[in-house]
């Protein structure tokens, strides 16, 4: 399996165009659009009264407001809301949401899975250099499920529900009670130059989360976090990921696959010149033991450098944070998966890990040109392989087990 403009990885040469209604968007002058300030509609840039309603109320008002590109705008200062849940369909052809200013959660408040959200719009670019600071730091000592009762919902900083030809970029996510940025049900959304931050020990706090999309493309971002810095759940299908620098964080993250429903699928994820720092994986695929079927199919990720990485390839079908049966394989199947031109160093001797199903093991994976070295000089870094198919070429380091 190539890389070529024919067979099953014909999709990466193309999927990166934007789609017609994109190209439109970005061509529109937003000084032609018509703006409606949230400051008119009674929000205060005080950080401290609580502005949702008036943001909700300038949306409405120019999602309804003729077939044009129209604009919300929230200028510089600090605005402080409980939640604003932003919704179309729209008459307008297509909205901008500007934010130049400082959003700013409600210390402490939790309840809800949504912060700043968007649903059911075609046509949304959110830009303007501003930033959304969920400050989690009120609630992460709630954030664990398994020890506390009172655990959740917590809020995400940036919720895209049913969201198409979209675009999202120069934007800061600051210290997000849960997920930073999350995509589900949406279509050709590209996120471009966005900074997540959040310390190294906050939980929960993926930079984003997809679900159910397709044609997503994520760019020139740097993502610093408490979780995943970009994980998949199923249905994720087409994604491009270039040009990103995640850490802190665990890396970015197939699955978890098999507990949900039967056929869970996650296929045809590109990942190419990005960095990791100092993370927990690199590039992880991780399915339960005793689970339900499902496909984890057509994954290729070329020239990823990796600096003090805990585990930069791994493949995980034994994945078990809580309680499981690991006597019992899992039935998810992962299959043809290149990593390509990986190099870098490891923070553990194991560099590689493909630890796959018994039942359903894991075919097509190829390893080409992998240079991981152990970071501790007086030790080899290892690769250990469980019932996986596939095949290596050039230089192969550590040496392989396939």
């Amino acid at each position: 399996m190539t890389e070529t403009s024919t067979g099953p990885m014909s999709f990466f040469s193309s999927y990166v165009v934007l789609s017609p209604l994109i190209l439109l968007i970005f061509s529109a002058s937003i000084v032609d659009s018509k703006v409606f300030n949230v400051l008119d509609y009674g929000a205060k840039a005080d950080g401290e009264t609580d502005s949702g309603i008036a943001f909700k109320n300038a949306w409405d008002a120019a999602c309804q407001h003729s077939d044009r590109q129209n604009v919300v705008f929230v200028p510089r200062g600090k605005f402080t809301f409980r939640w604003a849940s932003l919704a179309g369909p729209c008459i307008a052809r297509s909205m901008v949401f500007k934010l130049e200013g400082e959003l700013k959660a409600v210390p402490g408040y939790f309840g809800r899975v949504d912060w700043l959200s968007f649903r059911y719009i075609d046509g949304l670019i959110i830009t303007g250099g501003g930033t959304l600071d969920g400050q989690g730091e009120s609630t992460w000592h709630h954030n664990d499920c398994r020890t506390n009762s009172r655990c959740g919902p917590f809020p995400t900083n940036l919720r895209l529900d049913m969201v198409t030809n979209s675009v999202v970029r120069d934007i800061t996510s600051l210290n997000s009670k849960n997920v930073h940025i999350n995509i589900f049900g949406s279509s050709y959304v590209n996120v471009t130059n966005i900074r997540i931050r959040a310390p190294a020990d906050s939980p929960n706090t993926d930079g984003i989360h997809l679900g159910a999309v397709k044609r997503i493309r994520i760019v020139d971002s740097t993502i610093a976090t408490g979780d995943d810095c970009i994980s998949f759940s199923p249905g994720s299908n087409v994604v491009g990921i270039h040009r990103v620098v995640c850490g802190p964080g665990h890396g970015i993250s197939i699955g978890s696959l098999g507990r949900g429903s039967e056929g869970e699928t996650v296929s045809r994820i590109r990942v190419k010149d990005s960095t990791f720092v100092n993370t927990d994986n690199g590039l992880r695929v991780k399915t339960w033991p005793d689970s339900k079927d499902g496909r984890v199919d057509t994954l290729v990720f070329t020239n990823i450098g990796m600096k003090n990485v805990s585990n930069p390839i791994i493949i995980d079908q034994e994945y078990c944070p809580t309680s499981c049966n690991l006597q019992v394989p899992s039935r998810v199947q992962v299959k043809n998966v290149i990593f390509r031109n990986i190099y870098g160093t490891s923070s553990t001797r194991i560099a590689v890990n493909l630890k796959c199903s018994k039942t359903n093991p894991c075919d097509n994976v190829q390893l080409h040109d992998i240079n991981l070295s152990y970071n501790k000089q007086d030790y080899k870094a290892v690769m250990q392989c469980l019932n996986v198919r596939g095949q290596t070429s050039g230089r192969v380091n550590p040496r392989s087990c396939i």
